[in-house]
């Protein structure tokens, strides 16, 4: 059980049971004579946790301000509207799987699959502008995920002078808005919205089909079939979660050398590339907006092929903010870190005393694979989770290097 007082006088407590249990096959007769498996454990588990992620300390509550003077005099006015029945949030998960060891180690697998679903999720609800407020907080959302998440481990070669390990891990999830009243947008560019039966933090943009060869014109999906294109054509284009995601590390040592190379990876995010819609604006946009190169191959006379159009302004056709022409893939393999150390033999460290003596280089991000055009497919124009999957103006991660040394007395 727990309890916030950020809630409702009536919903401040919340119960969260939750149950687990384990099966060591191993130990059961049929295994035990089994000697390549040296260790399989099946476990389930099922429960209930509780969030306040969303709710500030006073959420519930119907809160005044100072500062609102009329006329001269100095005066108070409604900041926020109460909700007394703002209530915890709940996510209820169902998780499976299983722990392998074969070899005396040497290679182990951990498999997990789960499903949650999320009820009474708290988020910021639009409220119509004649009550005298823009939003107030409220449980509206329910939310399903499922996923999985597999590690491997292997000890490739196990020598006197020479190891050689890995380690990988790769998972996965799918998450669905199952319940919400109303679309919520999220950020001031109107481009990532939270809509019933999509994924969360979905863009919804105009989706673009060509750049009619003879008009330079971009042509766009007359998503409700009316014939004429408007925001109702708006849809769902992609979403900011990958596919799959994950990591993988290999690890040798030779004598005194070690050596630690780890890259990570991605597929399947979307990120929309904010750069290219300012800079392939033809010029449109102020003079302190870099022109992006794409803008040698636009359209310029009838007959040409091509995927930039002609430019017409600032937001019209060719150039809405909300077009998918700036939705790029940001899938991508990156070597996240590269560190190469030396210890010093013991016949060395023992003349002046010491225990053990380790020099180091550490490298980051020495390379990168990806089809996105922009700087970093990991870019975002703001630390809020909200709005990730935005690139605009943000400076790529930085190659670093690190000079180190351990001693141990």
């Amino acid at each position: 059980a727990d309890g916030s007082s950020a809630f409702g006088k009536d919903k401040q407590w919340g119960y969260f049971p939750g149950v687990g249990a384990a099966w060591q096959v191993k130990e059961e007769n049929f295994l035990k004579n089994v000697d390549f498996i040296t260790d399989l454990k099946i476990r389930t588990s099922y429960g209930i946790t509780g969030s306040q992620n969303g709710a500030d300390d006073f959420s519930s509550l119907g809160l005044w301000s100072g500062g609102s003077s009329y006329l001269g005099n100095p005066g108070t006015a409604p900041q926020q509207i109460a909700n007394p029945d703002l209530g915890w949030e709940q996510t209820t998960q169902f998780n499976t799987g299983f722990d392998l060891s074969l070899f005396e180690g040497r290679l182990a697998f951990s498999f997990d699959y789960y499903r949650k679903y999320t009820s009474d999720g708290i988020i910021s609800s639009p409220l119509a502008a004649t009550t005298g407020f823009s939003s107030y907080t409220k449980n509206q959302i329910e939310i399903s995920n499922r996923g999985y998440e597999l590690g491997i481990s292997s000890t490739n070669i196990k020598g006197k002078d020479f190891n050689w390990t890995t380690s990988f891990n790769i998972s996965g999830n799918k998450n669905k808005i199952e319940k919400l009243s109303a679309p919520v947008k999220f950020g001031s560019r109107d481009l990532i919205w939270n809509i019933e039966g999509s994924p969360l933090y979905s863009f919804y943009l105009y989706k673009e089909l060509y750049v009619d060869p003879q008009t330079g014109n971009v042509v766009y999906d007359d998503y409700n079939k009316d014939g004429k294109i408007t925001a109702a054509d708006r849809q769902v284009y992609g979403s900011v979660w990958p596919k799959f995601f994950g990591g993988m590390g290999n690890n040798f040592a030779y004598k005194g050398l070690d050596l630690g190379v780890f890259f990570s990876f991605s597929y399947g995010n979307k990120v929309y590339n904010h750069n290219r819609f300012f800079g392939e604006a033809g010029g449109a946009r102020d003079a302190n907006r870099i022109i992006f190169a794409s803008n040698v191959d636009r359209w310029q006379k009838p007959g040409d092929v091509t995927n930039t159009p002609r430019p017409d302004g600032i937001n019209n056709n060719n150039y809405k903010d909300d077009g998918s022409r700036w939705l790029e893939d940001a899938s991508f393999l990156r070597l996240r870190s590269l560190v190469l150390g030396y210890t010093l033999p013991k016949s060395i460290t023992e003349r002046v005393k010491l225990d053990r003596v380790r020099l180091s280089v550490t490298a980051n991000n020495l390379f990168l694979i990806t089809n996105y055009t922009g700087l970093d497919p990991e870019s975002s124009a703001s630390s809020s989770q909200n709005a990730q999957g935005i690139d605009l103006g943000t400076p790529p991660q930085p190659r670093s290097f690190q000079f180190g040394i351990n001693v141990s007395l």
